[in-house]
């Protein structure tokens, strides 16, 4: 065989291998929602039940914080809430018997003092008058009325008071203090909660970032969970094709190491072009630019890792 026979048998290959059977083909890959969760509340990781890979429900729990500190404050805000709850309770009662029968003896008591320090001012006066007292007996004689005065407007208040209970207005404040304390309470339970993180959604754990016995961040991821119900297909749209690349589409793709064309529908696309992606490179379609568009699929592919290459076509009507 001469070289010239040898270079055409090794040419042809390459040109066929070369060509594009297919110019409506695009190209893509599997695609999965990652979810990153992070816990509320800078704390330390006293548990952490799942592991790489494990597979976990909505609501399972993920990891636990170190509640202590949460706990000391909800033990502390039950006991303002009981004192706040006994307040109001003696203000809606109102005062006892007992407390009233009290102000009501001080009361008789400040009129008869009253009533003494009457007589002694008029004696004293009477004694100034006949040269017999000084002016500082009168005027001592004069505080000391004033003074039981006072006492019985105080008495006699007070008794007022009791006897009348207590206002609307002083019932609204100790009502709203037991509001508030119970709102407290509550914002405590709801923070003892949060601290038992758990899965937002079924799927698999792709990577523990954070171990137990180690204190992220709040807000710092400590688990990527990956949304398997949510798996799609990310592909490109040639620019000869975008004008096909409607939501609702019907668009069947076919899985590297599969035999059998899935179903699906197209979701979203871009209304911007783009460069195509390395891996989407072919000598048909190098210098083109295309539409990244997302595929959502009708048959389940959770089990397949997300990157898997893929074709797609649109399908015909």
């Amino acid at each position: 065989m001469t070289r010239l026979s040898l270079r055409l048998l090794l040419t042809v290959p390459l040109l066929a291998a070369c060509a594009d059977p297919d110019p409506n083909l695009m190209v893509g890959q599997l695609e999965t929602e990652r979810v990153q969760v992070s816990g509320p509340v800078t704390e330390l990781i006293v548990a952490m039940p799942v592991t790489e890979g494990q597979r976990v429900a909505e609501g399972e729990v993920l990891f636990r914080l170190d509640p202590a500190v949460t706990e000391a404050a909800r033990t502390r805000a039950v006991a303002a809430l009981a004192v706040n709850e006994a307040q109001l309770a003696e203000i809606q009662r109102g005062p006892r018997t007992e407390a009233i029968a009290a102000a009501a003896a001080r009361q008789i008591q400040a009129r008869e003092d009253l009533t003494m320090r009457e007589t002694t001012l008029k004696r004293i006066r009477d004694l100034q008058r006949q040269k017999l007292a000084s002016d500082d007996d009168y005027d001592q004689a004069l505080a000391a009325e004033n003074m039981a005065r006072a006492r019985l407007a105080e008495a006699d208040a007070t008794l007022a008071e009791l006897r009348n209970g207590s206002t609307s207005e002083e019932l609204a404040r100790a009502s709203a203090a037991v509001e508030q304390a119970q709102a407290e309470l509550a914002m405590l339970d709801l923070e003892l909660e949060r601290l038992t993180v758990r899965a937002p959604a079924a799927g698999r754990v792709e990577q523990v970032l954070i171990e137990r016995g180690e204190r992220p961040r709040a807000g710092d991821p400590v688990i990527t969970l990956l949304r398997l119900e949510d798996t799609f297909a990310r592909i490109y749209v040639p620019a000869q094709l975008r004008s096909q690349a409607r939501v609702g589409e019907p668009v069947e793709l076919l899985i590297q190491g599969r035999e059998e064309w899935l179903a699906g529908s197209l979701r979203w696309v871009s209304a911007d072009a783009a460069f195509t992606p390395y891996f989407a490179l072919t000598r048909h379609d190098r210098d083109r630019l295309t539409y990244p568009a997302e595929v959502a699929l009708k048959g389940s592919v959770s089990e397949l890792p997300a990157g898997m290459p893929l074709e797609a076509r649109f399908v015909e009507p």
